[in-house]
């Protein structure tokens, strides 16, 4: 399976990725004003490769159109209601709407259709594509599986919808990674059973009113999960796509002085500082304020040695400017900070990332 690219679902390693490169599908009829816009978009030769008329609509080929009534007992294995509607005759009549992959290879293989599923002429195709995805369900996942389950976790499969709607919305439409973000504001989620962790499950997302708008401010996908040819959830996501300075902007948060801060433990709480003729000396943070560090050296400072910077591991030891110092005990110092913008970054980054205060609930 080859997973999309990490950056493209706001990841950074292909550990966290959970959808694989999409399958492209298509719709399983169309009205002829929709053919013919179809055809617009692309040559009427693939079209014809893709759909046949029958009546008053085109039928993708490489499913039956109708499932005679006396032909239910080969198809008993799949829930053909989500798929077909009865008719008066009691034969089945293909729905309009999408079909998953694993539908379209199992009816397509059940009927010995001469119409082979031409996965590459369907990714030329011009326009808008409904993207359907694998997921990525590795059972030996650090944190998803840290537990062994013998089912797939409901906020794995909620992990997956987020990354297909990102990555649809940063292929198909006009919204550019790195110039814009998107948040979600709002997710429905509705299982209709459990999923095993055993078999593929696929997911296609479309948005939720048939709307394509290219340059969204706002985003509604709704998500469609199968496995082994069952409907067996659907999800919802609601969202707002928004220019970068005003998405950084929204996550800062003001920090009061008074508020005081230890590194998390995973983070390397080394600091080193500096004098004016750039001699250096390893301590250690113990905690800090928006405005000063408390520092744990191992002895004291020389007289001569006048700390003007200090830097940290985590971030990227870019420089913090050194207001003034003053010891507190033997082995530990307090160190006031210049009130600058990028001290004040810097320190913001600290706190966001790579900290937690230090208060009455986290002593509980």
């Amino acid at each position: 399976m080859t997973l999309v690219n990490p950056n493209i679902v706001h990841k950074n390693s292909i550990e966290d990725v959970l959808i694989s490169t999409p399958i492209y599908l298509l719709k399983t009829k169309l009205s002829i004003n929709e053919f013919n816009i179809f055809i617009q978009n692309n040559e009427e030769k693939i079209g014809n490769q893709l759909y046949k008329r029958k009546g008053d609509y085109y039928y993708l080929i490489t499913i039956p159109s109708i499932i005679k009534k006396t032909e239910t007992d080969a198809v008993a294995h799949l829930n053909i209601n989500d798929f077909y509607q009865k008719k008066t005759n009691n034969d089945y009549e293909i729905k309009d709407f999408y079909i998953p992959i694993q539908v379209e290879l199992e009816l397509n293989n059940i009927y010995k259709n001469q119409y082979t599923i031409d996965i590459n002429l369907r990714k030329n195709l011009k326009g808008i594509h409904v993207f359907s995805h694998i997921l990525n369900i590795d059972i030996h996942n650090y944190f998803f599986y840290r537990k062994i389950h013998d089912h797939v976790p409901g906020i794995m499969l909620m992990e997956t919808m987020r990354q297909a709607t990102y990555y649809f919305c940063y292929t198909q439409l006009q919204i550019q990674l790195g110039d814009v973000s998107i948040s979600i504001s709002n997710m429905f989620l509705e299982f209709f059973s459990y999923f095993d962790s055993a078999y593929p499950i696929e997911l296609f997302i479309i948005p939720t009113n048939s709307n394509y708008n290219l340059k969204p401010k706002h985003i509604d996908f709704t998500g469609y999960f199968y496995q082994n040819c069952y409907f067996k959830s659907k999800m919802r996501l609601q969202g707002g796509v928004m220019k970068m300075p005003i998405f950084q902007r929204l996550r800062n948060t003001k920090t009061p002085p008074s508020h005081d801060f230890k590194l998390s433990k995973k983070t390397d709480n080394t600091i080193t500082l500096y004098n004016e003729k750039q001699e250096h000396l390893s301590a250690k943070l113990i905690q800090f304020k928006s405005e000063s560090l408390l520092v744990e050296i191992e002895k004291n400072l020389s007289n001569d040695f006048k700390i003007t910077q200090c830097s940290l591991p985590c971030l990227e030891n870019k420089i913090l400017l050194v207001k003034n110092f003053t010891d507190i005990s033997e082995n530990t110092i307090l160190i006031s900070l210049k009130d600058n913008k990028e001290n004040h970054n810097l320190i913001t980054k600290l706190i966001k990332y790579y900290s937690y205060q230090i208060n009455k609930l986290s002593s509980i």
